[in-house]
């Protein structure tokens, strides 16, 4: 049901606009009552932004249902990468996915915002799903969950996973199945935890040693002048990040 009034809210939106529809015509088209639509969504814009609470609850059941002696990453493969499978396999799910886009990049004031926070929520199903997971997780000894940062972390990584192989899907134009681009990320990434994780310091010299660097001082003119082209660019990129419109694929 969820899916189902989030395709009749793009539907519509899509063809009449974002403020000329109601809670009342969403409902209609899905066939269902607007106290349905009240169970699922508090507004218009909500059913507009993925991923939805449905999925998030999904992918959670499905990480506490993996095996408990796989580790976390690799469950993490299984399901998210099932997931975006799951989607491209649906005509209706990819067309969804295409509206969507579009509709965050129209209505970016509005609609982006939601779509951060519909992520922000994902996350956090996913942190239940790998909590679930981790507490009967024999290759941490069952105690991966020491100081709570662990399942956040694997949540945080799992989405971003997804989100740069979507980033990497669009920027080729669709024509490598984005499944496979999940899982290459998955892969490389795993290759890389294999090696040493934290390459040893070099020892910094005594302060009274000769061989001593001395300390440079800090450049309060350049200060002065404004942001540095380094600020610039990193302002410029998380303005074309939104302007994007990303999101979660399925």
């Amino acid at each position: 049901m969820d899916r189902a009034l989030r395709s009749a809210a793009l539907r519509l939106v899509s063809a009449r606009g974002l403020h000329d529809i109601t809670v009342e015509d969403i409902a209609k088209a899905a066939g269902v009552s607007k106290r349905t639509f009240s169970n699922h969504f508090s507004c218009n814009e909500d059913a507009l932004v993925g991923p939805g609470r449905e999925l998030g609850e999904h992918i959670a059941d499905e990480l506490a249902r993996r095996p408990a002696q796989e580790s976390t990453l690799d469950a993490l493969h299984a399901v998210l990468g099932e997931t975006v499978a799951a989607a491209e396999r649906s005509p209706q799910r990819l067309a969804d996915r295409a509206a969507r886009i579009q509709l965050v990049r129209t209505y970016r004031d509005v609609l982006l915002p939601r779509q951060l926070a519909a992520i922000a929520d994902l996350e956090r199903a996913i942190v239940a799903g790998v909590t679930r997971h981790t507490d009967t997780d024999t290759h941490a000894g069952g105690d991966a969950n020491i100081s709570g940062l662990f399942p956040p972390v694997a949540a945080a990584t799992g989405v971003a996973m997804v989100r740069v192989a979507f980033n990497r899907w669009r920027q080729r134009g669709g024509e490598t199945p984005l499944s496979l681009l999940v899982d290459q990320a998955f892969d490389e990434l795993a290759n890389v935890l294999v090696g040493p994780l934290v390459r040893p310091r070099a020892r910094r010299p005594d302060r009274g040693s000769a061989s001593a660097p001395r300390r440079a001082k800090p450049r309060l003119a350049a200060a002065r002048r404004g942001p540095s082209s380094a600020m610039i660019r990193v302002r410029r990129s998380r303005s074309d990040y939104a302007a994007s419109g990303m999101m979660p694929p399925w």
